[in-house]
């Protein structure tokens, strides 16, 4: 299966991106031990994807190929 992921540089998480960029490509999911699902975090009054185990969409960068 293909999809667009993104990586935390904080925790090293690969994650599905629920707000992937405009033309974001699509990367093997089979490559990666475990993708993880984002998840939707609340911080003074705003909601947002982040990454569950940070807590923060930070560190959040999107990954353009399986070799990063």
């Amino acid at each position: 299966m293909k999809a667009q992921l993104c990586k935390c540089t904080n925790c090293e998480n690969i994650m599905y991106d629920e707000n992937p960029q405009i033309g974001a490509k699509k990367i093997e999911t089979q490559s990666f031990i475990e993708v993880l699902p984002m998840e939707l975090l609340n911080e003074f009054g705003d909601s947002f994807y982040g990454c569950g185990n940070c807590q923060t969409d930070e560190f959040l960068i999107d990954l353009l190929s399986t070799r990063e």
